[in-house]
Order: structure tokens, then C-alpha cells, then sequence
């Protein structure tokens, strides 16, 4: 782990199979934690065979160390433990929240995914944070309407857990989400499609201070 229990930061990047697994993906993620240091996130979320999960955890969760970044693992805690990540970050038909807090104990990071205001969270259970999507119409959710921001409002207003609203954004429509209350945002394509994902992350650090209350 990348050492003592901070605050959570408000920009979370998330990985696909695609990006995961692409040549020079450790140097593009090494970027990003050297960009955004204790203000960023990095999900690990790709299904690969378990010992390439592992070996990648295992070099990002240094990495994340030295810029005291976050390194959070989707789904799979026992990688997440093995590794020394900083918790783990769990999707639809995961573990329960309470069943995966038992194996990392309370010092570990605990995010689940949720998908509209119903299935808000309430606070003092296992999870940390509710991560909300998709707010936005994105490429890799075709068939799924849209929440849109007033669901987000929704969503933020039921639960007292930090909402980080995740698809379809980047920098202009960072502001948009906070206002709507999320805490902070998690974006795919807006820092890795492109050819400078430490630059997109400075960029998007910089939206989020400008929109911050």
C-alpha cells in the first residue's frame, strides 16, 4: 500500500481490457500517477490471467507509492491483497461490500458501483464511496440510457457517501457533475485516448479545482 489513509482523491482512471493490455501501458499509468500524485486514482480493471493481474498490481502498486497515488483493483480483492493495492473497487454481482471490508480490514479503500438512486448506499456500511455511471452517453455502454446529471443530484442527495460519477466525461463536463454533487469524477478515454495521459490528467486535476466549492 502507498502508506497512510489520506483523503479520497476526486479523480479516479479507470483501465479496460483494451488499454490493460496495450504495449507501454506501465509507462502511460506510470505517467498518470506522476501527474496527479495523492489526487488520483487508478483503477486496474481488465480480466487477464490472474499472474499478468498480479505482476502489474504488483509494479503499479510500487509506482503508486513513490507519487503516494492510489492504486485500487476492480473486483478481485485477493489480487488487491497479494499485491499490497490500496483496496479494491466492486462492480455488479461482486462480493458483498461487508464480506470483502472483512478480508482487507478498515485501512483498505472499498468502491461500489452502483447504477441509479435506489441502489445508493447507505453510510457507516462497508464501502467508502459510490461510484455512479453510466451519467453520460459512452461508447462502451451503447445500450444503456444515459443517467444524466439530475440522477446524479438523486443519488448524491440519498446517501452521504463521496459519489464519483463515472461515463462519458471529461475536463468540460467535470464542473456539470460536481454541481450535481458528486464528489468527484472517474474517466476511461479522456486520459487514455490520447497520446499524453499525464498531460489529460493535469488537465482534468485542474477542472477539478476550478469546480470544487
Amino acid at each position: 500500500m502507498s502508506g497512510g489513509r489520506g483523503p479520497l482523491p476526486r479523480l479516479h482512471v479507470v483501465t479496460t481490457d483494451e488499454v490493460a493490455g496495450a504495449a507501454g501501458f506501465l509507462d502511460a499509468a506510470t505517467e498518470v500517477f506522476e501527474a496527479g500524485g495523492p489526487r488520483v486514482a487508478l483503477h486496474l480493471r481488465h480480466r487477464t490471467a490472474d499472474a499478468r493481474l498480479y505482476r502489474q498490481a504488483e509494479e503499479l502498486g510500487r509506482v503508486a507509492g513513490e507519487t503516494r497515488s492510489l492504486l485500487l483493483i476492480s473486483r478481485r480483492a485477493d489480487i488487491a491483497l497479494a499485491a499490497g493495492a490500496d483496496g479494491v473497487q466492486l462492480g455488479t454481482g461482486a462480493l458483498p461490500a461487508g464480506h470483502v471490508r472483512a478480508l482487507l480490514g478498515p485501512a483498505a479503500w472499498l468502491g461500489v458501483s452502483i447504477h441509479g438512486a435506489e441502489e445508493a448506499p447507505a453510510a457507516g456500511g462497508a464501502a467508502d464511496y459510490a461510484m455512479l455511471g453510466a451519467v453520460y452517453a459512452t461508447p462502451s455502454h451503447t445500450g444503456r440510457t444515459p443517467l444524466g446529471a439530475e440522477e446524479l443530484r438523486r443519488v448524491a442527495r440519498r446517501t452521504a457517501l463521496p459519489v464519483i460519477a463515472i461515463g462519458g466525461i471529461g475536463s468540460r463536463r467535470v464542473a456539470a457533475c460536481l454541481r450535481a454533487g458528486a464528489y468527484g469524477v472517474a474517466v476511461v478515454r479522456a486520459a487514455w485516448a490520447t497520446p499524453r495521459p499525464g498531460r489529460a490528467v493535469e488537465e482534468l486535476l485542474e477542472s477539478l479545482e476550478d469546480a470544487v466549492p
